[in-house]
């Protein structure tokens, strides 16, 4: 029992209840998702680690940059092409030539086509020359993350684990947030959310030759600083041989720094989990706009075994976790986290669950509960829940993540624990 249909044609077989409707089948996917990640969130699962590699950059500095008092952009010459793509929704102080006046805003985006950074809010500081310093102190996390377990500084010889620490700890004990250097600390910090867009817009019905007869679901999401909200409602469209769909985003505010993405189902060919409209352009298209995706939609096209395996399905679930780093880098430093993910929902028949197949067995007895209690079957959900635990139980004593026994180097000085390079490793039971 390895997919979505599999674990759906099992809860219908414990039910006997299988009708042929389309809206009972995605009420059940629905319960079958709910369980997975009920069942997911109450442990930390070993098979639900990943190792993810994240590069942080230090404070960057820039000097003699003339300013205007109210314009909302600053133009940045001189950053690096790897610094300015991950400069969105961090933030920007503005210090004056004489040290005195100093004022920290926003950053929204940056235009990745020439030198301007574009600032959530306008300037409030006189017209001027100013010392431009970046801080990149919010570090994101990709967006199935549930929490940051460990974290590696891979920039010295033996990899340096970060201690954990709290907002609170760091203001109890006075650390300066500003501080910079080697970094000693992790700390959590406030997870964010991009906003949904209420409707899709931008997308035209144009001329086509030879398209193939087919129905499109056409869906936006927003995007600021690579963080990708949920995707709006779909718009359907029916397309006939002569036609086709180009897709032309509207400028939008710039202090917004929202990037519009477009993606579209054709449950027709079976792609029911949406996927990218063009995947030459990852991003999306920034609130300039001025951008025309005309894309190939054409049913000979998007039926095509190359196509589906080399589009980009929609993967963001909407929140995102962020942390900070005590001191904060002074160098570009490379990091190793170990996080525990968020499971993906299952949409399409094959998909299959962040559960290994041996366990799959309590999102079945999990679902199949809550079916039987949504058609007033008290006993046989109860007999299901039953079974639900068994299988829970099982499957804790299995992946349930243990503590780390503790690792000790024999060296020439005697036992030592920690990274050293002396002596061979031996586990302590």
């Amino acid at each position: 029992m390895t997919t979505l249909a599999d674990l759906r044609a099992a809860c219908a077989a414990n039910l006997n209840f299988d009708p042929a409707n389309d809206s009972y089948e995605a009420d059940l996917d629905g319960l079958i998702n709910r369980a997975q990640t009920k069942v997911l969130g109450s442990h930390r699962w070993s098979f639900a680690q990943r190792e993810t590699l994240v590069t942080v950059f230090p404070d960057y500095t820039e000097v003699s940059i003339p300013v205007i008092l109210g314009q909302d952009f600053v133009d940045l010459a001189l950053i690096s092409a790897e610094a300015r793509a991950a400069i969105d929704g961090h933030t920007l102080t503005l210090l004056s030539s004489t040290g005195v006046q100093s004022q920290t805003y926003n950053i929204s985006f940056a235009d990745l086509a020439g030198i301007r950074v574009y600032l959530t809010s306008p300037i409030t500081q006189a017209t001027g020359t100013y010392t431009v310093t970046v801080q990149f102190r919010e570090i994101a996390l990709p967006g199935d993350t549930a929490s940051v377990e460990g974290l590696l500084d891979l920039s010295v010889g033996i990899p340096e684990p970060q201690r954990a620490m709290t907002k609170l700890n760091r203001d109890a004990i006075r650390l300066d947030p500003k501080t910079t250097g080697r970094s000693l600390y992790f700390i959590p910090s406030t997870s964010v959310k991009t906003p949904t867009p209420r409707a899709v817009s931008g997308v035209a019905t144009v001329a086509g030759v030879a398209q193939g007869v087919r129905t499109l679901f056409i869906y936006q999401t927003f995007s600021f600083a690579g963080r990708e909200s949920a995707l709006s409602a779909p718009v359907e469209f029916n397309l006939t041989d002569l036609q086709t769909l180009t897709f032309t985003p509207p400028a939008i505010q710039t202090s917004t720094g929202l990037y519009r993405k477009f993606y579209f189902s054709c449950p027709q060919v079976g792609i029911k989990r949406p996927v990218l409209v063009d995947a030459t352009v990852p991003e999306g298209v920034d609130p300039l706009g001025g951008v025309t995706l005309s894309p190939d939609l054409s049913l000979a096209t998007i039926s095509t075994e190359d196509f589906l395996t080399s589009t980009i399905p929609y993967s963001a679930l909407g929140q995102y976790q962020r942390f900070n780093l005590w001191p904060h880098p002074a160098l570009v430093t490379e990091y190793q986290a170990r996080v525990m993910v968020l499971p993906q929902p299952m949409i399409e028949d094959g998909d299959a669950p962040l559960i290994p197949p041996d366990a799959a067995q309590v999102i079945e007895y999990e679902a199949t509960a809550n079916n039987a209690l949504r058609l007033d079957n008290q006993s046989l959900a109860q007999m299901y829940r039953e079974l639900r635990n068994g299988a829970f139980r099982q499957m804790s004593q299995t992946y349930l993540m243990q503590s780390t026994a503790p690792v000790v180097m024999m060296g020439s000085s005697g036992s030592t624990k920690g990274p050293i390079s002396l002596g061979p490793y031996r586990v302590i039971p």
